[in-house]
């Protein structure tokens, strides 16, 4: 951030309402749909996927500080997100074809598609079905869960799981509004919370008050840096309209500065920010032969 922006920011402070918001609540469910692997771990199939729920959630907590995650069997919140282990053409033999992560998250009146997060093995070609174990191998508990967690581990899956499935989940509920000395947004949390970098794309939901009636827009935000001093929230710049009707209302946005209303922010595009993280937990241990991942 410059320091022209950064010193006005600092006496905006004052007349900020931003404040420290809570972050949305998300409960994490594993489901095991492939049938090889269902029928492979029999009846502790149950054991298996809330021990696998346990691993997504330690790999989402430390990849992800937007959001806060907690097992399915920890209790209920708003938004569940659902990974799955399947195939793509459940009507196929699962060892003619890769088995995948696929991720879904449910949320008040609305449910995002089933997306593509990670490929968990490729195709066993040669495997003669799950009853010729001659052909096959395949992992017990304790080995399929120190996979799944070997395979998270990887930084790369998580930017184009938020931009699918989390791309509904709104991070912040509140806002202003400022015009002066650059169009934008300050948002009610730092960045280091969140772990939001440079790269991060929002979108900004707004009510627009005029003169005669109260209109709705939505905006793309740019991520520009800590605001206040100490910085206790970040600031977000005005990049252009969600379509060409919400570009029509940015000079309206400006405007009426003063009176504009955030209803919701939501990303676009997430890039972590690589230093500074507050929030994020270390890498976690293997998983054990028995209870849950560490």
């Amino acid at each position: 951030m410059n320091k022209t922006l950064f010193f006005f920011l600092v006496l905006l402070l004052p007349c900020s309402d931003a404040r420290a918001s809570d972050k949305s609540q998300v409960s994490v469910r594993f489901k095991i749909e492939a049938s090889a692997y269902r029928q492979h771990f029999g009846t502790l199939v149950g054991s298996v996927e809330n021990r696998a729920a346990d691993v997504v959630v330690q790999a989402l907590r430390q990849h992800i500080q937007f959001a806060d995650f907690i097992s399915n069997s920890g209790g209920q919140s708003p938004h569940t997100l659902t990974v799955s282990l399947a195939v793509l053409d459940p009507n196929t033999d699962v060892a003619a074809q890769a088995v995948w992560l696929l991720a879904s998250l449910t949320g008040p009146g609305a449910t995002s598609p089933r997306t593509k997060w990670g490929r968990f093995r490729e195709a066993a070609a040669d495997c003669g079905g799950l009853s010729d174990d001659r052909e096959c191998t395949w992992p017990d508990e304790t080995e399929f869960l120190k996979e799944l967690q070997a395979l998270l581990a990887a930084p790369s899956l998580y930017p184009a799981l938020v931009s699918s499935a989390f791309h509904e989940l709104s991070i912040a509920n509140s806002g202003k509004f400022v015009v002066q000395p650059l169009n934008g947004w300050v948002l009610p949390f730092r960045q280091e919370d969140m772990c939001l970098g440079a790269d991060t794309k929002l979108r900004i939901v707004n009510d627009i008050p005029t003169d005669q009636t109260t209109l709705h827009g939505k905006f793309r935000a740019d991520v520009e840096g800590p605001y206040g001093h100490p910085p206790d929230s970040i600031f977000t710049t005005l990049s252009e309209g969600e379509d060409a009707a919400d570009n029509n209302k940015k000079a309206l946005l400006q405007q009426f500065a003063d009176h504009v209303v955030v209803r919701g922010v939501y990303l676009v595009q997430y890039q972590r920010l690589d230093e500074n993280c507050g929030s994020a937990i270390p890498p976690p241990t293997a998983p054990g032969s028995g209870g849950g991942a560490q």
